[in-house]
């Protein structure tokens, strides 16, 4: 093989993998693949396999591709493919019943069929996905509830964990020189385990930050690379946690969305978890929390105004007042306790769809599950207003925050807007506009977002951010412009997005 670097970068939709040299920065190889599987380098090809059938690339010829396509492996389920002293080995499973067969098969170009098998072993019947380690001859099965290890020389059992309720998320990885097993969780969590000369003992769990649909050992052992929709994240093995995953059946942090509020002169920022009871108090210019205040309610909005921070759910208002001037000293003054305040409303999370406050959190703006209505509650008056919207996935106040605004599905792939005004004792709507009157991811200073959530732009049109892919909101309501800040609530991540613009 050519002493260059590649890169491989596979686009799922459009079936297409380029293979880049990544000491010039030179793209190589464009391939039209299909459906890509997994990949090893064998002199000047590339090989993958996929579907119980193989195929060759010639990563230095002229033609668009040289393929083999066999199917090689018949009911066998692969655990493993590798290049050693010159050849491509694989190692396959042969059975599901009572004990199957493990195959490590050699590339033979000249002999009939092309991947005869060299070896086989009996093994004891695993249910689950197998994965095979060349250097220990290590085989793994694993399940939603079970993850087993076993030394196919000698039949010795390396690790049987079982838990009992759904957990894992097979199959698993030996890293490349058989010193660890990794296992992704449903809670969105790997579990590692380490190999001794006796068993794998459990090393660690490594915590990700977005969803991810795969992972792979760094080929020094250093860290684990994950790869899914949102994007890439790498994991240094040396950030683990000890403590074993738990088996409770828990929404992971990713499906709880985040709730910021930041002051208008920039000096203060709150963060919390939509439904969660602790909110935190950070500092805006390095990001560091200051303080943490936890409360009695499942907080369903927060918002600043007037140097207090209000939090509300679907019948309590609480407030604690923030001393400019030494908030950024860490002290935040709260008295002995929040002030609390009964709202004329009783609602409950479960019932609610949505509820926000509003810019001077004079008022509450919310929607029930399973009623096409919106409600606007007064909190000084104590008046509830309502009126009738069909097709609502949504409410917002406007960025003055002066009007209430419902979000309707107008056709299958577009919304627009309904406008509320205030007529007496009703809640009246007053202004229907499409999506193109006014862009909820716009903020009063000029800036927002387009290109379909990609750029942010600044006024005039000016490009000042590009979005990674896993920053970005299909959520109207998951996008929070206050003054400068904008803030990505998605609960993909475990802390919010906030980013300061420079007016």
């Amino acid at each position: 093989m050519p002493s260059f670097i590649l890169i491989l970068i596979f686009i799922p939709r459009a079936n297409v993998l380029w293979v880049w040299d990544v000491q010039t920065g030179v793209c190589i190889k464009e391939l039209g693949i299909g459906m890509c599987g997994k990949i090893v380098f064998f002199g000047d090809q590339m090989i993958t396999i996929q579907d119980h059938g193989l195929s060759t690339y010639n990563l230095l010829s002229d033609t668009e591709q040289d393929e083999d396509h066999e199917r090689l492996l018949g009911n066998e389920q692969l655990g493993a493919h590798w290049v050693y002293k010159g050849s491509h080995w694989l190692a396959t499973k042969l059975g599901a019943g009572e004990k199957p067969i493990i195959n490590i098969r050699e590339f033979q170009p000249t002999s009939d069929p092309m991947y005869p098998v060299v070896e086989s072993f009996q093994v004891p019947s695993y249910d689950g996905e197998f994965s095979f380690s060349p250097v220990t001859f290590h085989a793994a099965f694993a399940t939603t509830t079970e993850v087993a290890i076993l030394n196919i020389r000698d039949l010795k059992v390396q690790l049987h964990n079982k838990v009992a309720k759904s957990l894992y998320m097979p199959p698993g990885c030996f890293s490349s020189n058989g010193h660890f097993f990794a296992c992704g969780t449903s809670k969105h969590e790997i579990c590692v385990w380490k190999n001794t000369p006796t068993c794998y003992i459990f090393w660690g769990t490594l915590q990700t930050r977005l969803l991810f649909e795969g992972f792979s050992f760094s080929p020094a052992i250093t860290s684990i690379l994950t790869w899914g929709e949102k994007g890439v994240q790498l994991l240094h093995l040396g950030n683990s946690t000890i403590s074993q995953p738990s088996n409770r059946n828990e929404h992971p942090y990713q499906y709880r969305s985040h709730l910021v509020a930041c002051s208008m002169d920039g000096t203060h920022v709150v963060t919390a978890q939509k439904g969660g009871n602790v909110i935190t108090v950070i500092n805006p210019l390095l990001g560091t929390p200051l303080k943490s205040i936890k409360v009695d309610i499942q907080t369903l909005d927060i918002r600043i105004a007037n140097n207090t921070v209000i939090a509300v759910n679907g019948h309590k208002l609480l407030r604690w007042s923030l001393r400019a001037g030494e908030i950024m000293q860490g002290s935040c003054e709260t008295g002995r306790e929040a002030i609390p305040e009964t709202l004329g409303i009783d609602l409950y999370p479960h019932t609610i769809e949505q509820l926000i406050l509003s810019n001077d959190c004079s008022q509450i703006g919310y929607i029930i599950k399973g009623k096409q209505k919106v409600f606007l509650y007064d909190i000084k008056s104590q008046k509830l207003r309502k009126c009738v919207a069909e097709n609502i996935i949504g409410i917002q106040f406007s960025p003055d925050g002066h009007q209430l605004w419902a979000i309707i599905r107008w056709r299958p792939t577009s919304v627009k807007f309904l406008q509320f005004g205030v007529v007496g004792d009703h809640l009246t709507n007053v202004t229907e506009q499409g999506f193109s009157w006014v862009s909820p991811h716009q903020s009063l200073c000029g800036y927002c977002i387009v290109d379909k959530s990609k750029w942010v732009e600044g006024p005039g049109g000016r490009k000042l951010l590009w979005l990674p892919p896993s920053w970005r909101e299909n959520s109207l309501w998951r996008v929070r412009w206050e003054g400068s800040f904008l803030a990505l609530l998605s609960g993909h991540h475990p802390k919010p997005i906030i980013i300061k613009f420079q007016l």
